[in-house]
């Protein structure tokens, strides 16, 4: 998202949520929040499915991640804007599909993706990727997959920690050599470890921190880039 759309949502909507008595108090300001966020605005009117889009976009526009024709695998794409910018930037269609979305949430189709319903920790799952990919490998894996809060901070950070590692270990079965992989982490103390194990198989680890993050959030995005061998 760039500069130039600061200032253009910055009035805050006038509306608030009703109040209930089933309703605890965070449960009501992060409604509240969520509808006066500019993000929010933005991608419902940009037709998007989240503010998760922009986060994406910004890193991708630094970057260069995607290109036309290439093969994209979005993992836990749930529910489907980052398969969404994907589909756009690769010229992704129905008739020659190039993005491969994976949820085990149910997932509404999304032009140009593929959408496969099921775990990708599943052999099964990792198989039927394969096959869409067709004789080709990944050129790049996306992961924004964050399981539910357990409602203790580091014991979501150790399960978002073992959720990354399982992803790392199929992106390095879909991965094409030289391709790249972006990833969610959540903050929490052993974030360093796994940085150091990407770099074991990739060139280079970037640490980035989207303007879209929410300041509150322990999310980290690592771009660990041009994938040199299998994983063990």
């Amino acid at each position: 998202m760039t500069n130039t759309n600061k200032g253009k949502y910055n009035t805050r909507l006038s509306i608030t949520p009703k109040k209930s008595k089933k309703r605890s108090y965070s449960s009501t300001r992060w409604i509240e929040r969520h509808i006066t966020d500019p993000y929010v605005k933005q991608a419902r009117m940009e037709g998007y499915r989240s503010r998760a889009v922009y986060k994406l976009l910004e890193i991708h526009t630094k970057h260069k991640l995607f290109k036309p024709w290439m093969k994209i695998v979005d993992i836990g794409c749930a529910p489907g804007s980052w398969s969404q910018l994907a589909a756009k930037f690769t010229q992704s269609t129905d008739s020659d599909p190039s993005v491969i979305g994976v949820d085990y949430l149910e997932v509404q189709p999304i032009p140009g993706v593929i959408v496969i319903n099921g775990d990708v920790r599943n052999c099964e799952i990792v198989d039927r990727i394969h096959l869409a990919l067709g004789k080709r490998l990944a050129d790049v894996v996306l992961s924004d997959v964050l399981l539910p809060s357990a409602g203790h901070k580091q014991i979501d950070h150790w399960r978002a920690m073992d959720l990354c590692r399982a992803v790392i270990k199929v992106s390095c079965r879909l991965l094409r050599p030289s391709g790249n992989l972006l990833l969610k982490i959540l903050i929490g103390g052993t974030e360093n470890e796994l940085i150091s194990d990407l770099k074991k198989d990739f060139s280079s680890v970037l640490c980035i921190k989207p303007q879209a993050t929410r300041s509150s959030s322990s999310e980290l995005y690592l771009l660990a880039k041009k994938f040199s061998q299998p994983c063990e």
